[in-house]
């Protein structure tokens, strides 16, 4: 078993998250926190502004639970299975294929446990 937390899922009251958010991101642990990030918009803001001045985000990644910027890959997944006819059942495998210069495996992270990617 590794002993080493490499991410944290911030999944808490709104009030609270951005306190922890920060803890994790200081510690150099990536972050996937859920929306809304902070009670208000101007505490939002600061969060954000705090992250990308900061935290090295090339070593240190937060992001947020957020499913709308892939849409446009489910509405095109969905015109083509609707391409099939009547799907009667299926299995999904996913493969993590980054390219080279990926943010992702210059992590210290990716880069500890990558024989599991």
């Amino acid at each position: 078993m590794y002993n080493t937390l490499c991410l944290l899922h911030v999944r808490l009251p709104i009030p609270n998250q951005p306190e922890y958010i920060r803890a994790a991101l200081t510690a150099g642990k990536h972050v996937l926190s859920e929306k809304p990030v902070a009670e208000n918009v101007i505490d939002a803001q600061e969060l954000i502004t705090w992250y990308h001045s900061d935290i090295d985000d090339k070593k240190v990644i937060w992001s947020v639970a957020e499913n709308f910027r892939y849409l446009n890959s489910f509405d095109y997944a969905r015109e083509q299975i609707s391409r099939l006819g009547r799907v009667l059942g299926f299995t999904v495998k996913v493969y993590l294929r980054p390219e080279p210069g990926d943010k992702y495996l210059g992590t210290r992270c990716f880069q500890q446990y990558s024989d599991y990617y």
